[in-house]
């Protein structure tokens, strides 16, 4: 089982690493944020996090970059025809 508490972390500390290393995207994300909470000191909602667009594609891509799991082997049971050939 790799859910829980370790994968998170990972990805939560590969995309703080990212964010301090790419400066514009850093930025671009404080903009963001800026724009949902302007000067206000309120709690963050559920609607404020779907607002989050580019924060969201920004996990996304460094999840794809650095998955915290990089390999789930698989093996097949049977013969899966693709077009002619089988696998």
């Amino acid at each position: 089982m790799f859910e829980g508490h370790d994968t998170t972390a990972a990805g939560s500390s590969f995309a703080l690493c990212v964010l301090g290393y790419l400066q514009d995207i850093q930025a671009r994300v404080h903009e963001e944020i800026d724009a949902i909470f302007g000067d206000s000191n309120r709690q963050c909602t559920f609607q404020d996090t779907l607002e989050m667009k580019y924060l969201e594609k920004v996990i996304m891509e460094t999840l794809r970059l650095f998955p915290p799991v990089p390999l789930i082997a698989r093996q097949l049971n049977q013969d899966v025809k693709l077009g002619t050939l089988y696998v």
